[in-house]
């Protein structure tokens, strides 16, 4: 995912289906928004170090745990 253009490709594919993933889970707009976002921040961020074979299953587990994530530091 070093490549600017295939991370750009990458987040129009999929910002839509990880954004409304997201809503199912937190049924709250701006939530899921923010949890999308940083899941894509942080793959950006990570660029040089991650390896991704398959990135449809990396983004949903990701956008999973970080819904969790959230909902376990804010109990």
């Amino acid at each position: 995912m070093k490549n600017p253009e295939i991370f750009e490709k990458t987040y129009n594919e999929y910002w839509k289906k990880l954004n409304a993933f997201s809503y199912t889970m937190t049924q709250d707009k701006d939530l899921a928004q923010n949890i999308v976002q940083d899941v894509f921040i942080d793959l950006w961020e990570r660029k040089e170090e991650v390896n991704i074979n398959a990135i449809e299953p990396y983004l949903f587990r990701a956008v999973k745990n970080q819904v969790f994530k959230h909902y376990q530091n804010n109990r």
